[in-house]
C-alpha cells in the first residue's frame, strides 16, 4: 500500500502552489462523494446480520448527586467500571426500519439489557445522509456542507488501481450540530471507506468511527465496524464511555436502479425500531457468549467479570430503598421516549 502525506517545505511560492493544488484536489474528492452520496444513501433495500455490542463504562469522578442520575443510580457501592454485551439478529428494511431481536447477552452492570436501547443512535448512523445521530448533527456530505465545513486533503493511500484520499472536514464555526474529523473515500466509486468525527451532543463529548465494507463486495455501503466514545460530565460527576459494535451480513439485498423511497422525512427510531429478546434461545452464561463472541476481550475486560463473579459470590446484595427506586424511575421518565398516540389528535 502506498501512502503519500503532504508537508509544507520549499519557497513561498512552491507552498503556495502545492496548497492550491490539494485544495483543488480535496475540493474534487468532496464534490464527487457529495453528488453520490444521495444515491449511496438509499442503495441498500435490505439486509439480515449478526450484530455485536460491547459497552465499558468508567465513574472517574462522582459526589452526592451521582445516585439521582438518570440510569446511572443503581451502579454498586465502591464499583467504577463495568462491562456489558450483547448478541443480536438484526434485519434492516428501508426506509430504515430496524427490527432486532436479542438472543444473548451478558455483563456486570445492572441492566445491562437497556445497553441495546441507549446505544442504538450511534450504531445505526447512515454515514451518506444528510444528517447524522438522528438528525442532531449536520455531515460533511450534506449537500450544503461547504457552507459550514472546511476540507483539506491529507493523505493519499492505496494501489494505484485504488486510490483512497484521506481528506480532512474542519467546522468553520462553534457548533453542537457541527463536527471534526476525516473520512477516507475511495477514488474509483466516491465512497466512503471509513470516518471519525467528534463533537458535542448535550452533556456529552463523544467520538464516533465507522469502518465499512470492502469496495466490490456486497457489504461495500454498509458498516462492518464502530466504535463510540463518550464522556458524559454533569455537576462534577465524569463517566467515561467506551463501545463498540460489529456486524456479520447473512444476505444484503440492493437497489436495483435508483428509486425515491415513500416514507416520512423526519425517522424517529421510535416510530422505526422494534427490540426483543428471542426466549427460546436468550443466554446469559459466560461459556455460550465466550463461543459466539467475535472481538476477544481484553485483559482489563475479563478482570472484570473475574472481580464480578467474586463480589456475587461474597456479597449479599440488598433492594434498594423505596425513596431512591421512586427518584430513580423519575429520572428515567424525564430522559427518555416515549410515543403516546392519542387517537383523531396525533402523536405525541
Amino acid at each position: 500500500m502506498l501512502i503519500f502525506s503532504f508537508s509544507v517545505k520549499g519557497t513561498a511560492s512552491s507552498v503556495s502552489e502545492s496548497y492550491y493544488r490539494n485544495q483543488l484536489l480535496a475540493d474534487s474528492i468532496v464534490s464527487c462523494a457529495m453528488n453520490f452520496a444521495p444515491f449511496y444513501e438509499n442503495i441498500v433495500k435490505e439486509y439480515r446480520a449478526e450484530l455485536y455490542i460491547k459497552g465499558k463504562i468508567d465513574i472517574k469522578k462522582k459526589n452526592l448527586m451521582f445516585r439521582y442520575l438518570p440510569t446511572l443510580f443503581r451502579l454498586q457501592k465502591g464499583v467504577r467500571e463495568y462491562i456489558a454485551e450483547s448478541s443480536s439478529d438484526l434485519h434492516y428494511t428501508a426506509p430504515r426500519i430496524y427490527d432486532q431481536k436479542v438472543k444473548a447477552s451478558i455483563g456486570t452492570l445492572p441492566g445491562s439489557g437497556r445497553l441495546e436501547r441507549e446505544m442504538l443512535e450511534y450504531f445505526h448512523i447512515n454515514i451518506y445522509s444528510s444528517t447524522l445521530l438522528n438528525d442532531r448533527l449536520l455531515s460533511p456530505l450534506a449537500k450544503n456542507g461547504r457552507k459550514y465545513y472546511n476540507y483539506r486533503l491529507d493523505s493519499v493511500m492505496g494501489e494505484p488501481n485504488d486510490v483512497q484520499y484521506k481528506i480532512r472536514f474542519i467546522p468553520k464555526s462553534k457548533s453542537d450540530q457541527l463536527v471534526g474529523g476525516y473520512m477516507v473515500i475511495s477514488a474509483n466509486v466516491c465512497s466512503v471507506r471509513e470516518i471519525r468525527f467528534s463533537g458535542r451532543s448535550e452533556l456529552i463529548l463523544f467520538e464516533n468511527y465507522i469502518k465499512m465494507g470492502e469496495v466490490g463486495e456486497s457489504n461495500e455501503f454498509l458498516p462492518v465496524y464502530y466504535q463510540f466514545k463518550m464522556r458524559f460530565k454533569f455537576m462534577n460527576n465524569v463517566v467515561d464511555g467506551s463501545y463498540l459494535a460489529s456486524l456479520n451480513y447473512d444476505s444484503i439485498v440492493l437497489q436495483e436502479k435508483r428509486k425515491h423511497l415513500k416514507g416520512k422525512n423526519n425517522y424517529d427510531l421510535t416510530e422505526s425500531y422494534t427490540l426483543e429478546c428471542d426466549t427460546n434461545a436468550y443466554r446469559r452464561d459466560s461459556a455460550f457468549f465466550d463461543s459466539i463472541r467475535p472481538i476477544e476481550l481484553t485483559t482489563v475486560e475479563r478482570k472484570l467479570y473475574v472481580d464480578h463473579a467474586l463480589r456475587r459470590d461474597t456479597v449479599t446484595v440488598k433492594p434498594p430503598s423505596k425513596r431512591r427506586v421512586f427518584w430513580g424511575e423519575i429520572g428515567d421518565f424525564l430522559i427518555s421516549d416515549y410515543n403516546v398516540n392519542l387517537s383523531n389528535m396525533g402523536t405525541v
